[in-house]
Parts: structure tokens; C-alpha cells; sequence
């Protein structure tokens, strides 16, 4: 092994990767010492660890570490949004059972690399399957004449929508997922329509009516639903990327003053 994924010792753990602090300090001094700066790390740590209080409300991490991630092998931003997901859904008590069919999904789907979108897609087939009361051979055995409504995102996987992992999908699986369509081959974007960059900045900016950049563009043309909701909220309540985490999200606290750089050169109080 030539190099290990951690983190920063405020945000390890549970989802997260394992202490980088920790293994810093661990193997100072040996032949395997990083040579990273330790007391600068654990400034950094520190920081890391009063910014991460301001989103507490929205942290849904398990509050402890766990060894099921050797199991199922979710991401950890995956993790967190499939258990939401189970939970909205009324399924939060068979969250172990879900757990354990996304790595029956996985290894049916081949391993796959569980990276955005494709992690997603597993844990969508994970939980269609345990709404269902079903597990993997159920499905497979199916044949393609089948009338259940999969998840699309499962379908589009399948279809060739996020391209072909190493030696095809699963010919089975794949042929009662597509009920027998034939999926497209080669790399997804050979399927794409050229896009012309000024024509769309045209049409976007008067559709948004407002101005947009390259980085804008590349949202819209990615998730064009969400960059128009973006576009709305920017146009009624201006960059509130410039306002401070805490203000951001809990407002000033009485008798309090700050100041936000509006652009380079302009505060405002």
C-alpha cells in the first residue's frame, strides 16, 4: 500500500474516515513516521471541531463508531442519506436490514466503484427490495415480464446511463431490470447531443433573469432543476455565501455586529 485515506481528528469516525491525528502521532518516530507537523494538525483539528457545532442540526452521523461499513462498503455521505431516506419512508426500524441488502445489492451489481450517482443507485434497489419484503434471487428470478416499477435511477444504471463497469452488468440481473431493452454500450456521453455554451448562456440568462458565470453554466447543464431553484433564492435574498456560518443559519444574536464583504473592497454592517 502506498497511501491511506484519513481524516482530520474533528471529523472522523462513524462515517468518516479514521483519526488522522491519531495515526500521525502513532507512528512518529518509526520507520513510518509522515513527517506531518502534528501541532499544526491538531490547530487544524481544532478549528474543524467549532465550525462542525454550527451544523449539528443537520448532522446525522451514528453517534459511534461501526464495523458495518465492512459489510455494506456505503460512502459515507451515502450512509447518511439513505438512513434519511429509510426514515422518511417509514423503514428506520429495518435500517440493519437495509444495511445488509445494500451489500447484497452491491455484489449482485458486480462490486461496483460506490461513488455519487452510483452509490445511490445501489441504496434506492436496497430499499425498493426491503419495502418489498424481497431479496436479490427474488428479483432475479422475475424474468423480464415482470410488472414492478423499479426505481429509475436503477433502470438508467442498468440501461448504461452511468456507463459499463469492467465485463457488463450482471446479464440476468440486467435483462429483468430492463425488462429485455437492449442497453446502450459505450460511454454515456457518445449518446449526448452537443451542447452550444453561448446559445444556453442566452437562454439561461433570460430565463433566470440575471447574469451567469462558467461555474453557473456547469450547474445548470448538470442538475438544471436545481440550479433554477438556485437562481431564485440568489435573485430574492442576494450571495449569502459571504455571511458567516452562525448568522447564516441562526440569524444575529441581540447586540451583536459583524461585517460581510459583499465583493472585494465593499463591506457592509
Amino acid at each position: 500500500m502506498h497511501a491511506a485515506d484519513a481524516a482530520v481528528a474533528s471529523m472522523s469516525g462513524t462515517t468518516s474516515q479514521p483519526n488522522l491525528n491519531s495515526i500521525v502521532a502513532a507512528l512518529r518516530h518509526t520507520e513510518r513516521d509522515s513527517g506531518l507537523d502534528l501541532d499544526a494538525l491538531n490547530a487544524y483539528a481544532d478549528y474543524w471541531e467549532t465550525v462542525r457545532t454550527w451544523y449539528r442540526p443537520f448532522d446525522n452521523a451514528p453517534p459511534a463508531g461501526t464495523a458495518e461499513v465492512y459489510i455494506h462498503e456505503m460512502p459515507g455521505g451515502q450512509y447518511t442519506n439513505l438512513r434519511e431516506q429509510a426514515e422518511s419512508m417509514g423503514l428506520g426500524a429495518r435500517w440493519h436490514e437495509i444495511a445488509r441488502t445494500y451489500a447484497e445489492v452491491n455484489f449482485a451489481c458486480g462490486d461496483i466503484v460506490k461513488v455519487t450517482p452510483s452509490s445511490k443507485v445501489v441504496g434506492d434497489l436496497a430499499i425498493f427490495l426491503v419495502s418489498h419484503d424481497m431479496k436479490v434471487k427474488d428479483l432475479e428470478r422475475l424474468g423480464a415480464d415482470h410488472n414492478l416499477t423499479l426505481p429509475n435511477s436503477v433502470v438508467e444504471m442498468f440501461a448504461g446511463a452511468l456507463g459499463q463497469p469492467e465485463g457488463g452488468w450482471p446479464r440476468a440481473l440486467q435483462s429483468v431490470i430492463l425488462r429485455g431493452a437492449k442497453p446502450l454500450l459505450g460511454r454515456p456521453a457518445d449518446h449526448l447531443a452537443p451542447v452550444d455554451f453561448k446559445q444556453t448562456v442566452a437562454a439561461v440568462e433570460k430565463k433566470t433573469e440575471q447574469k451567469i458565470s462558467h461555474t453557473d453554466l456547469m450547474s445548470y447543464l448538470m442538475y438544471p432543476d436545481v440550479f433554477a431553484k438556485f437562481a431564485k433564492a440568489r435573485s430574492s435574498y442576494g450571495s449569502l455565501e459571504v455571511l458567516p456560518t452562525p448568522e447564516f443559519f441562526y440569524g444575529l444574536e441581540q447586540g451583536r455586529e459583524i461585517a460581510v464583504e459583499l465583493e472585494p473592497g465593499k463591506l457592509w454592517w
